[in-house]
């Protein structure tokens, strides 16, 4: 059963949905399905994988707490003012860095 709200459709409480159905990897699936853009203006928590399907933007900054992968080349833009090292190790190096950035 569809229910179409022309004119859209105000919530003031939590809206939850029941159905349990997990994303297959498409937008037309899953419990939420949102045929235009979303506007979050709090935290977002995603309990499981995320995949974008497009460029995705961070205006702050980017905190991972694991391990991150990346298929392509990596572009760094801007000034490097920690007192860390990058560390870059080729896929399957146990006994050494290819290459370190550092100050």
């Amino acid at each position: 059963m569809q229910s179409v709200f022309p004119n859209g459709i105000a919530v003031g409480g939590i809206l939850s949905t029941t159905s349990g159905a997990d994303a297959s990897g498409s937008t037309g699936s899953g419990d939420l399905r949102v045929a235009g853009g979303a506007g979050i203006a709090k935290k977002l928590y995603v309990g499981s994988n995320l995949s974008v399907g497009g460029t995705a933007t961070v205006a702050s900054t980017l905190d991972v707490n694991g391990e991150a992968y990346f298929a392509q080349n990596i572009t760094f833009d801007g000034t490097a003012n920690r007192d860390e090292w990058i560390n870059f190790l080729h896929t399957g190096s146990e006994t050494g860095y290819d290459w370190r950035l550092g100050h």
